[in-house]
């Protein structure tokens, strides 16, 4: 099994199916932990030397890995190929630990696409013979497991895979994709912005988490505080296009100073319709209905839900008429 194989199979827990490679003789198996790509390169027990891609995983969700039995077009398994299998994990000080898959929780089982046992998941593999586990929780630290298996008469052993499970606290860019996942399971604006102020800490120089604020503050804040975050989102944007216009000069594209302005436009509109929005509230709200490019789609809504119209972000006194192909379903 290649190592790039593996580390498309490793984020497709939360970026979706890798694409499908051809099957490949004979037959292989192949193990996945499932997790998150770290945003920084972290130790491996492998050594230095070492350059497998690895899988980031929080206490505070499951350790779940699927063994993948990659079979050619001439072969077939049977519903317990995986029921003598045998996974070991070592840490970094070198202790193992060998569990068998008996003694293992079964998430997901299938056979040749067919679910046997327990449930579907969003992990999908190219060869649909897997059986998906989910193993008892593991304190911080690195790890590599490997899986083997009794098949066809001769032992298939996997490639060895790179994991790390963390708290979420232990350096800034392990704070950083602990606290962007926390940010998508947040129920109330309190949550949401308690979180972007933490990662406004860590990023301070980062536009795009005060513009995220902003945005979310819509209709669950109030307008003063609204205006609050977009003007500091206005003016985190400024100092980032000064940064980038010091640094580069003449050397920017058209492109670049096209995007440039408008992400000036989006975080600057809330600033120049306040003073109406706030005469009309009671009447509409301000609300964003999508996003081509880097462009915006403000609109005003009634509170009775119907869409007045888009606002023209260069003149936002003019309201136009929502065409059909702009509704959203």
């Amino acid at each position: 099994m290649t190592k790039m194989l593996t580390f498309l199979l490793a984020i497709s827990y939360a970026f979706g199916p890798a694409t499908p490679p051809k099957p490949r003789i004979p037959a292989e198996l192949i193990l996945v932990v499932h997790g998150h790509p770290p945003l920084a390169k972290l130790h491996s027990p492998l050594g230095a030397q070492s350059s497998l891609e690895s899988t980031l995983v929080f206490m505070d969700e499951p350790l779940e890995l699927s063994a993948v039995l990659d079979l050619p077009t001439n072969a077939s398994a049977n519903d317990v190929w995986w029921h003598e299998a045998t996974v070991s994990i070592t840490d970094d000080a070198g202790t193992n630990r060998n569990l068998a898959s008996s003694n293992l929780t079964v998430i997901e089982d299938r056979l040749n696409g067919k679910l046997v046992a327990g449930r579907a998941t969003n992990f999908n593999a190219w060869s649909q013979t897997l059986v998906r586990f989910r193993l008892d929780p593991l304190p911080p630290g690195d790890y590599v497991v490997r899986a083997s298996v009794m098949f066809s008469g001769r032992t298939l052993k996997s490639s060895p895979a790179v994991f790390h499970v963390r708290r979420g606290d232990e350096d800034k860019s392990v704070e950083r994709t602990y606290l962007l996942l926390k940010l998508g399971k947040t129920r109330s604006f309190e949550e949401y912005r308690t979180i972007i102020l933490r990662l406004l800490e860590i990023e301070p120089d980062d536009s795009q988490y005060y513009e995220m604020l902003a945005e979310r503050s819509l209709n669950e804040a109030s307008l003063d505080e609204s205006l609050k975050w977009f003007k500091l989102a206005h003016a985190s944007v400024e100092r980032g296009i000064a940064r980038v216009r010091k640094n580069r000069g003449d050397k920017l594209t058209k492109e670049e100073i096209d995007a440039q302005e408008q992400s000036l436009l989006n975080v600057s509109l809330f600033e120049k319709i306040y003073p109406y929005y706030k005469d009309h509230e009671r009447d509409m709200r301000l609300v964003i209905l999508g996003q081509s490019g880097l462009r915006k789609s403000y609109a005003w809504q009634a509170r009775d839900g119907h869409i007045i119209g888009l606002i023209d972000l260069n003149h936002p006194s003019i309201v136009q008429p929502l065409r059909q192909e702009n509704r959203r379903e």
